[in-house]
């Protein structure tokens, strides 16, 4: 089913938005959850479309610099990032000098919403 419905890259339409979502693990190391790191994108046609996924086990430095080079190598409009209620006070930006000096577009998104309200339309 899902190999009917890929689409060859040569074959994408114009994306209209594209966006780097991030729902962090709540723990780094090997025998943390992966954290999800997803590009997608809104065509011209309305459809939507997985561009890349770059999900792993990262600490939140790596996972924030995976963001960011998706963010750039897509030119997206935007890295969304899900904070986890066990965290919440603790806001996961890119720490490192460096990163912060790459001005991308972000927001967070809360886990303490259903998900269903949570997500937003690309």
């Amino acid at each position: 089913m899902l190999e009917r419905a890929r689409v060859r890259f040569v074959d994408l339409p114009e994306m209209r938005r594209i966006v780097v979502a991030i729902d962090p693990a709540v723990t780094s190391g090997e025998e943390a959850d992966e954290t999800g790191i997803v590009v997608a994108g809104l065509g011209q046609d309305g459809n939507g479309y997985v561009l890349e996924d770059r999900s792993g086990r990262y600490t939140p430095t790596q996972w924030a610099r995976e963001a960011v080079a998706a963010y750039h190598k897509h030119r997206a409009d935007r890295i969304i990032a899900e904070t986890n209620r066990r965290r919440a006070g603790r806001k996961h930006r890119p720490r490192h000098r460096s990163e912060r000096l790459l001005q991308v577009r972000s927001c967070l998104a809360r886990e303490n919403r259903a998900r269903g309200t949570r997500e937003r339309p690309l």
